[in-house]
């Protein structure tokens, strides 16, 4: 199952849509509260953490990310999307330790890092409580 957590709901109905095209279970927030709540309803841990960086009243995706990993699992991967332009926001973003991709991003360029993330979920390379490995914090380029 991918959580998918963006406040603006056309963005939630396009991940929706895309992740569930690519055969995964979905769950779509538009905030931490909501995942957790719907996770909840569900009673079933997510494969991978997918939020929008900047969220509504000042949250940030990172801060979603690590609430559910403490509730389901460390070892959750985490993906933060981004249409941040201001270079601190970037620099935030970047520090959160989850690997950053900026937005707008291609279906098929988002399906490759979903994949990436699976894998390393599922061999292992998960973080340990209160880690991330540094490899995670890369940032990548705007896909166009």
């Amino acid at each position: 199952m991918v959580v998918g957590i963006d406040d603006d709901p056309a963005v939630r109905d396009a991940l929706s849509l895309l992740l569930e095209s690519w055969g995964f279970d979905t769950i779509v927030a538009e905030s931490e509260q909501d995942a957790v709540s719907q996770l909840s309803e569900n009673n079933k841990a997510p494969d991978l953490v997918i939020a929008d960086y900047r969220l509504q009243r000042g949250d940030k995706g990172s801060h979603a990310i690590d609430a559910i990993r403490q509730r389901w699992g460390a070892g959750i991967p985490g993906l933060l999307l981004t249409g941040e332009t201001d270079p601190q926001g970037m620099k935030e973003a970047a520090e959160s330790g989850f690997q950053v991709v900026n937005k707008p991003i291609l279906p098929e360029k988002l399906k490759a890092r979903v994949a990436e993330q699976m894998r390393e979920s599922r061999s292992g390379a998960g973080s340990r409580p209160g880690q991330r490995k540094k490899e995670q914090r890369q940032t990548a380029p705007p896909d166009s």
